[in-house]
């Protein structure tokens, strides 16, 4: 067993055991039995919280929401992002760029299925959340269109043919961001 996640809430167990899983196996070829003997729990707590492996899935994606969301507050608080638009993409494309093993790991899985997923659904509600909030709300096709290029940005940084770096893919939430009226997202600092 792994004594990095030993000791620490079950939930927590499988989630850490299911992604390092993935890692090592095709996600659609995991079973239940692997995450349970590397997470060291028992089959009646894997289903007191989860259905199946792909719920076991949805809940790695909210702690990373969670965390993704309180980047995006301690940013603005600190005014990183100078209180600008889209200011929740600088955490998440960074988080993107430094786990592109774990993209390629679920590619091609119904694991990316679900991220795809849960990213349009996190994309529409923030960028809409974020553009309200600053007095531009956007909705219809102008949502669609700054969702889509976005979610296209975040996937190209997670599969693309090469590394991308964090500089060039806040340049592009720039430009994305003032095609649609407003400030900017500052630059990475050096």
């Amino acid at each position: 067993m792994n004594r990095e996640i030993y000791g620490a809430h079950p939930r927590l167990r499988l989630r850490r055991a299911l992604i390092q899983t993935a890692t090592e196996v095709r996600f659609d070829a995991i079973t239940v039995q692997q995450v349970l003997d590397r997470a060291d729990v028992s089959r009646g707590t894997f289903y007191a919280h989860y259905r199946n492996l792909d719920d076991l899935f949805l809940g790695c994606l909210q702690d990373l929401t969670d965390y993704l969301l309180g980047e995006w507050r301690k940013a603005l608080l600190r005014r990183i992002t100078h209180h600008g638009e889209l200011g929740f993409m600088r955490p998440m494309l960074a988080h993107v760029i430094s786990h592109r093993w774990l993209w390629d790991a679920l590619r091609g899985t119904r694991a990316e299925a679900i991220l795809l997923e849960r990213l349009d659904w996190l994309l529409r509600r923030w960028v809409s959340q974020d553009m309200r909030r600053l007095g531009r709300p956007v909705h219809g096709v102008e949502l669609a269109t700054l969702v889509g290029g976005l979610k296209s940005l975040v996937v190209f940084a997670g599969i693309g043919p090469e590394p991308v770096e964090l500089s060039d893919a806040v340049r592009v939430v720039q430009g994305l961001a003032r095609q649609f009226g407003g400030p900017w997202m500052p630059a990475v600092p050096k």
